[in-house]
């Protein structure tokens, strides 16, 4: 039994002595691979030797103190330390020293080697409760520390100063009353890989000064301040797949040390950050680290151009993310979520970059920027958010575009007294309040295109002195009210698409100089566009359509300006004015509304009503009450309303001194004289007896004379240009079409012919129409008829044929060309080089034909059109002459060209003038 117990202990050990090999070669290599001028020949001798290593027996020891410069009698250097039966090789790259199998405990020293550049190998080594560090390497290089227990030392586990191209691999360090390895005072080109580094009383693994070392793989738990510290000018360094937990500091911390990569870490549990860029350490990559439950997740302060990208950051005490005083930073592909305060914060930061990052489930904002200029947030996810999506504090010149905010419990996107920035195609759905919102004094920011859906509060929001803002372009769907503007002035709202609103389309109270241009409003609970105090403002161009209250709303305005509106199919009335002053309203058009077009209520005076379109409305026109007085309603057109006006206030004018209004049941006669006003008044109804003493009369429909095209013009594939003149005293829209009405294309000034339409037509003769209508709705028409051709001419080859042979003399040749608009007829002996035009009388080039080789020969006929169509047709012949065969005669051909309904007919003509016969 004694027997097979021992041999057990042999296999194990020559099993243990296996993966040493395997190790020390991968070891060496990371050395080797750092080291310089070292030959691949060398590298295999040292691979080779590897295998001939053996365990040796086990020794406990005092200490072990190697000086290599030392020489001399009982000088303590590697060639004394080989002599000793802890330490076997050579200490060169294929022979290494190597120092194994020893226990040093309870002494002054652990083991110290200095000043040696010998290769050279410490393993299974046992360093513990010794008063200095367990390892100290001083101006070392080339060493291998492997597989050795450091624990329970007074100072460091392992000490690192001055020393290169080390491997420090697979080894135990714990409880040292220092930090676990240190790299000190440069320390450069050295691998801290696997080790297991834990409860030290300082840091897991520290580098001051040191540049270019790898720290891979190791697991660092429980130290007591951080597990990685990088700091004091350490510079490129990589910290790559570590395992980092539990530290009462911060996981990983970096301080003014540049270009460090910090790179698939696990940092988790730390009672400080997960990662800490500290001041000075610019140049950082931060790679797809996962970071839990550590108390902030990133944290970076006074750096600048780091970049953080594809880390995992969830549940920290405080933010995923905070950075202060750091700019030209980029955070891209981060996951961030379910910490405790907001996903990322930055304060006092410039010109940074958030893209493609996923924020959500934090309790406090998913993105807060404070006191920070010039920041891109672009393509983020930012949802269920216990505050808002995206916080702007006192921060401008910054872009959000394209983010998707949803969901969150205050605001999709808040900017809080901040100026100039954009928001820009962003979705901003389903948040608890707003989905966009300006707050205290925010100015001079631009939102645009942004789809804001299904929000609690207004879809978008301005408030509080937030002023001369642009509100563009913009999809707000379903909010509880679409845009609202409160105490804020100078601002634009233009081209928005609004529906669905709880309440109103646009809600504005106490507005100045406000500008309200060409949205689409439809289909709001309450008024689509409802306005209280407002003053030097314009609401303009806009459609308002289909609300369950009146389309436009004002109550308290002066010096403001509604025109160019349409507004139709409200359930009150089009447009809703009381207490409204000095204003102006023009050239709207208000139909089809179930109560009023326009109408009135409490004190109104001072306005000019004119220019309107007033249609369809199912009670009143327009509905002036009680307490309006001094209007001037003027040169408006009435049609089909339930009727078309009351007036119950007073002093209200419904003309000027030369023209009123158009009413359709009141149109003529207009004889004396003929002027363009119906000869009688028209009565107002209402109870102030007002009068139209000018109505205005039927003119007719509008006349249009059409410059060009001219009847029989004819055009190819470009469209042709037009110049027409319409009049009429009410012209309210002009169009054309080329396939008899089918398909109409309006214009406002002369031009072209739409191209597209153009190219859809068929040849051959159309009739381009004009159309004009006028305000009352009568429509004038002209038309003129032009050609659309481009069909190349047809050349048809009569004669000669394909493979016809020709000796000396040049073919004659016969073809017919078909084309309406003829231009040119020539031909080519040579594909078009060299071209002969065919004109009457032409002489056809014999001295050509009698420079080409025999063999065959193409020749082409080319026509043209004048609209620039061309063809070609080509037959080849043989040119062959016979032996013997001579010039017997002088030949003029002469060429007739006949045109027969459009038919080109070509002719050819030999005359022969025989040569007299040579004297004999």
């Amino acid at each position: 039994m004694i027997k097979k117990k021992g041999n057990k202990i042999l296999i194990l050990t020559y099993f243990s002595t296996f993966l040493f090999i395997l190790f020390l070669a991968s070891s060496m290599g990371d050395v080797l691979n750092n080291s310089k001028n070292v030959s691949s020949k060398e590298i295999i001798n040292y691979e080779n030797n590897l295998k001939k290593l053996k365990n040796s027996g086990y020794w406990a020891l005092n200490n072990i103190s190697i000086n290599d410069l030392l020489s001399g009698v009982g000088a303590k250097n590697w060639t004394w330390a080989a002599t000793q039966p802890w330490c076997s090789g050579t200490g060169i790259l294929g022979d290494p020293y190597i120092i194994e199998n020893v226990t040093i405990k309870d002494s002054n020293k652990g083991i110290s080697i200095r000043n040696s550049i010998k290769y050279f190998v410490i393993r299974n080594v046992t360093v513990y409760n010794v008063s200095t560090a367990g390892i100290i390497l001083n101006n070392v290089d080339n060493g291998v520390l492997f597989d050795n227990n450091i624990s329970f030392n007074d100072n460091y586990g392992i000490y690192l100063e001055e020393s290169n191209y080390n491997n420090i691999k697979e080894n135990s360090l714990s409880n040292n009353a220092d930090n676990g390895i240190g790299l000190m005072d440069g320390s450069n080109n050295n691998t801290i890989k696997e080790n297991i580094i834990k409860n030290n009383t300082i840091h897991g693994i520290s580098l001051e000064g040191s540049n270019e070392n790898s720290i891979e793989g190791n697991t660092v738990n429980n130290n007591t301040a951080m597990g990685i510290s990088i700091a004091f000018q350490s510079n490129n360094n990589t910290i790559s797949e570590n395992i980092v937990n539990n530290g009462l500091w911060d996981g990983i911390y970096i301080q003014n040390s540049a270009n460090s990569k910090v790179l698939g870490n696990n940092i988790t549990y730390n009672s400080g950050d997960g990662i800490f860029l500290s001041s000075g350490s610019s140049g950082t990559f931060v790679k797809e680290n996962n970071l839990y439950f550590n108390n902030i997740g990133i944290h970076l302060f006074a750096n600048v151009n780091n970049t953080i990208k594809d880390n995992t950051i969830n549940n920290s005490t405080y933010d995923g993310i905070y950075l202060d005083n750091c700019n030209f930073t980029r955070f891209i592909g981060n996951i961030i979520h379910d910490n405790t305060q907001s996903g990322i914060y930055m304060g006092s930061s410039n010109n940074n970059t958030l893209y493609d990052n996923i924020i959500k489930s934090n309790d406090y904002w998913g993105i807060r920027i404070m006191n920070s200029n010039s920041v891109t947030i672009k393509e983020n996810l930012i949802e269920d958010n216990t505050r808002d999506g995206i916080n702007i504090y006192s921060s401008n010149k910054s872009q959000l575009l394209s983010n998707s905010v949803n969901n969150n419990s205050q605001n999709g996107i808040e900017l809080w007294r901040s100026y100039r920035n954009t928001i820009s195609d962003n979705i901003a759905n389903f948040n608890i309040d707003y989905g966009i919102v300006l707050d205290t004094s925010s100015s001079y920011n631009y939102i645009k295109g942004n789809f804001i859906y299904k929000n609690s509060g207004s879809g978008i929001e301005l408030m509080d002195s937030s002023n001369n803002n642009t509100i563009e372009a913009n999809i707000v769907i379903d909010n509880r009210i679409g845009i609202d503007l409160a105490d804020s002035d100078g601002n634009v709202i233009i081209e928005n698409i609004i529906n669905g609103s709880l309440y109103e389309g646009i809600n504005m109270g106490n507005v100045d100089y406000t500008k309200v241009i060409g949205n689409i409003v439809y289909n709001n609970t309450r008024e689509g566009i409802y306005i209280n105090d407002i003053r030097n403002s314009i609401i303009s161009e806009n459609i308002v359509a289909n609300n369950t209250q009146d389309g436009i709303y004002i109550s308290v305005g002066n010096f403001t300006k509604v025109i160019g509106n349409i507004v139709y199919n409200n359930t009150k009335t089009g447009i809703f004015i009381e207490s409204f002053y000095n204003s102006l309203i023009a050239e709207n058009t208000v139909y089809n509304n179930l109560m009023h077009g326009i109408s009135t209520n409490e004190q109104n005076a001072n306005n000019n009503v004119t220019r309107n379109i007033i249609r369809d409305n199912s009670e009143k026109g327009i509905y002036l009450t009680s307490l309006t007085f001094d209007n001037l309603i003027w040169e408006n057109i009435f049609l089909r309303n339930g009727k078309h006006a009351v007036d119950d206030g007073s002093n209200n004018n419904w003309n000027i001194t030369t023209i009123g209004n158009y009413w359709d049941n009141h149109t003529g006669p207009d004889t004396f004289p003929n002027d363009g006003i119906v000869d009688m008044s028209y009565d107002i109804g209402g109870t102030a007896g007002s009068i139209d003493y000018f109505p205005i009369a039927e003119d007719g429909v509008p006349s249009i004379t059409i410059n060009s095209p001219s009847g029989g013009d004819v055009f190819s594939s470009i469209a042709p240009s037009f110049d027409v003149i319409i009049t009429d005293n009410f012209l309210d829209s002009m169009w054309y079409s080329i396939d008899g009405g089918l398909n109409n294309y309006t214009f406002t000034a002369n031009g072209t012919v739409d191209q597209t339409a153009w190219g859809a037509i068929s040849d051959g003769a159309l009739i381009l129409t004009f159309y004009a209508s006028d305000l009352p709705g009568n429509i004038g028409t002209a038309g003129v008829s032009i050609i659309k051709d481009t069909s190349a001419p047809i050349i048809i080859i009569n004669s000669p044929t394909d493979g016809e042979e020709f000796g000396f003399h040049v073919p004659l040749f016969n073809i017919s060309v078909i084309d309406d608009q003829l231009d040119t007829i020539w031909y080519s002996f040579d594909g078009g080089l060299t071209n002969y035009i065919i004109t009457n009388n032409t002489i056809l080039d014999q001295t050509t034909w009698t420079a080409l080789p025999e063999g065959n020969v193409i020749i082409t006929f080319y026509a043209n059109d004048t609209l620039g169509n061309e063809a070609s047709e080509s037959v080849m012949v043989i040119k062959s002459i016979p032996a013997g065969e001579q010039d017997a005669s002088i030949i003029i051909i002469i060429i007739v060209v006949s045109i027969i309904s459009s038919v080109a007919v070509v002719t050819i003509i030999y005359v022969f003038i025989k040569k007299r016969a040579t004297p004999s």
